[in-house]
């Protein structure tokens, strides 16, 4: 029946439609038929027999044709064996099926895989079809205690009374936080559907309207207070809040006892003292927080202490006083302090003892219980009995409740009540609300979030993790030391430390002593590696003894290696800056070799000028006689005087070059120190 519950579901809140009328209800349900079979035709008794073998819900022949008798959705023909046959209009079929193509929860629990695949798709299905099946079934069993008082309940599944195994409960968390918002509406659309289910099957034509459900008093319980001020943490106090605003929008009276304002008080003292007994200032709030595996009191003490200079617990105390009273103005949480009945009254006495004893017993069946506790919820219940005096015929006669987070107080109450159940979960008032206010996707996760699962089997407590803190904060105050301490004591599963029998000063106590252990072992180990440190050390320096020495002969050959290295570099920079100079001293020498024959040739012309006058070879001679022959005072005889200069220019220049360059020793070595020098500093940049 899984897979048909989940299917009308997504039928029946396919347009967002919430409304609570009977003849809605019953066409929905009709048209998810139709769906399932493609829109074939059906005859009246086929379809009173599908109704009743694929959603176990029984519909007469009436209710059948007065709902199909609407033409705007229906199609009907007679028959000759006087049964009509029914389809759905082939407009109001596709409509429908267009707007559940990708709003079923096989749709999502596939999407949701594509992004967690670490788990199995097959098991995810199978784990998510059971458990959103069993909070149907609880809630076709809550709601039909809340429209019939007379309905009797033998069993009504709590938090994690589904055999769920750590895993399983982690798949379920899992996919519940997964944060999409058209998840969350399914989840709200299938758990809401047992209401629907509830007034289909009650008969009474039961109809539930915003106006029948105003001006209710629902009295909250501690945890309620303490979830939405962030005790829990911060997802919890937001999705509280949430609700509370419903409250607020709906405007429903929200008021705490006297014994709740005793109960937060009085848990308040517990956990201070708690604290303060154990010498809390000592224990490192990072550790602590590394380690905390659940967000509750403690946790929320570290969270707000780790980075506070004073980090009293009389200013912790003063802040959680002050954050309630903030909630109250907020919300308009008002405070009753009235003696609604003689507490001292022998047998109203007795009765708050037997009550509160029953409830211990019950919850102590699945979890450790406080028998103080306990008899203020029998206190809070009292008083809700007091206040009903008798009205409660059904939800809308009932006026006064206590909205509890509690599951086991809340599944107590079902089981021991003939009357209008007086403990109220938040997703169970929620559910109703949000059929008549405007819904948010904030307002469906928060719906969502009631449903997480508590996994009992997530280590060890806070409560004892400030225990163990505290003793080994005896032995160590580093961060660095108390962190590998703990890891120790996870690595052996806390054996001999957290022991059932074990007292809160045994705790501490095996654990300091075991913290003083593991110190010692790690002192022990660094005295063994200092021993290794100083061996390896010693041998190291005899090693390095004779290393040193024969460096030192290695350094004294290189260093001789080296010195000769470099007399041969200079002798051989020396040899290369000689030779350059020598080269240009050379250059510089060959222009006055060039300078000889010019020399000879003047010389030669210099004799001819004074012999062989006669001899027609000597070309000096005509060329002087030519000279003469010219007129006195002409050009041409002024020419020739200034020619006869050259022969005498060049003989006194270019012995003058050739003296500097080739006779004169003191000017030749200046030049060749002035070729070296310059080949120094070139050699040497």
């Amino acid at each position: 029946m899984k897979e048909e519950i989940f299917r009308l579901a997504a039928i029946l809140y396919a347009d967002n439609n919430y409304e609570v009328s009977s003849k809605t209800l019953h066409r929905k349900v009709i048209e998810s038929i139709f769906i399932d079979n493609h829109n074939d035709f059906l005859g009246l008794h086929s379809l009173i027999d599908k109704l009743n073998r694929q959603y176990n819900l029984d519909f007469t022949e009436e209710e059948i044709r007065d709902v199909v008798s609407d033409a705007d959705y229906f199609n009907t023909s007679n028959c000759k064996t006087d049964e009509i046959k029914i389809t759905l209009t082939q407009k109001r079929f596709e409509a429908v099926k267009s707007k559940i193509v990708t709003n079923n929860l096989e749709y999502f629990i596939e999407e949701f895989h594509k992004s967690n695949g670490q788990f199995d798709l097959k098991d995810i299905k199978t784990i998510i079809y059971r458990f959103l099946y069993e909070i149907f079934q609880t809630n076709i069993s809550s709601f039909s205690k809340l429209v019939d008082p007379t309905v009797h309940i033998k069993d009504l599944l709590g938090n994690n009374d589904h055999n769920l195994n750590p895993l399983e409960i982690d798949i379920i968390n899992t996919f519940l936080n997964w944060d999409n918002d058209e998840k969350n509406k399914m989840i709200f659309d299938v758990s809401n559907l047992a209401l629907e289910y509830c007034l289909i099957t009650n008969k009474k034509g039961t109809s539930f309207k915003l106006e029948n459900l105003k001006n209710k008093v629902f009295y909250l319980d501690t945890n309620v207070i303490f979830r939405a001020i962030g005790i829990n943490g911060e997802n919890r106090k937001n999705r509280t809040l949430t609700f509370l605003e419903k409250f607020k929008d709906a405007k429903e009276s929200l008021y705490i006892s006297k014994y709740t304002i005793d109960e937060i008080k009085k848990t308040l003292d517990f956990y201070i003292g708690q604290m303060a007994k154990y010498n809390t200032a000592k224990i490192n709030s990072e550790v602590f927080l590394n380690f905390r595996k659940s967000q509750d009191f403690i946790d929320y003490y570290h969270t707000w202490r780790r980075k506070r200079v004073n980090d009293s617990t009389e200013l912790f105390s003063a802040h959680i006083l002050s954050l309630i009273e903030d909630l109250k103005k907020k919300f308009d949480i008002k405070e009753d302090y009235k003696e609604h009945y003689d507490i001292k009254d022998p047998k109203i006495e007795e009765l708050i003892l037997d009550m509160g004893s029953q409830i211990n017993s019950f919850k102590s069946e699945k979890r450790p219980s406080n028998l103080e506790a306990s008899i203020l919820d029998a206190k809070n219940i009292q008083v809700i009995k007091f206040l009903r005096n008798g009205h409660y015929a059904n939800i809308f006669d009932c006026k006064y409740y206590l909205i509890s987070a509690d599951q086991l107080l809340r599944k107590w109450d079902y089981s021991q009540n003939n009357s209008i159940p007086m403990v109220l979960l938040p997703s169970q008032w929620m559910s109703i609300l949000l059929r008549y206010l405007n819904r948010t996707n904030d307002d469906f996760k928060s719906f969502v979030s009631f449903l997480n699962i508590s996994n009992g089997e997530k280590g060890i407590s806070n409560e004892n993790l400030q225990l163990i803190l505290n003793g080994i904060s005896e032995i160590t105050t580093d961060f660095t030391q108390q962190s590998s301490i703990v890891s120790q004591m996870i690595n052996i599963g806390f054996k001999g430390i957290l022991d059932k029998a074990n007292t809160e000063e045994e705790i501490i106590e095996k654990s300091r002593l075991f913290a003083k252990s593991q110190l010692e072992i790690q002192i022990e180990e660094l005295m063994k590696s200092k021993t290794r440190l100083e061996n390896k050390f010693e041998k190291y320096q005899e090693n390095t003894s004779h290393a040193i020495e024969e460096l030192q002969q290695i350094k004294d050959v290189e260093k001789e290696q080296k010195i000769a290295e470099i007399a041969k570099n200079t002798k051989v920079r020396n040899e290369l800056i000689n030779t350059k100079a020598k080269l240009d001293l050379a250059k510089y020498k060959s222009k006055a070799f060039y300078c000889i024959p010019i020399l000879i040739i003047c010389l030669i012309f210099i004799v001819l000028l004074f012999t062989w006058q006669d001899e027609g070879w000597n070309m000096v001679s005509v060329y002087t006689k030519y000279a003469n022959s010219l007129p006195e005072g002409s050009m041409q005889k002024e020419y020739c005087k200034w020619l006869w200069l050259l022969p005498t220019s060049f003989l006194i220049g270019s012995a003058i070059i050739i003296f500097n360059r080739l006779l004169d020793r003191e000017k030749i070595e200046n030049k060749f120190a002035e070729f070296k020098n310059k080949w120094e500093k070139e050699i040497n940049q």
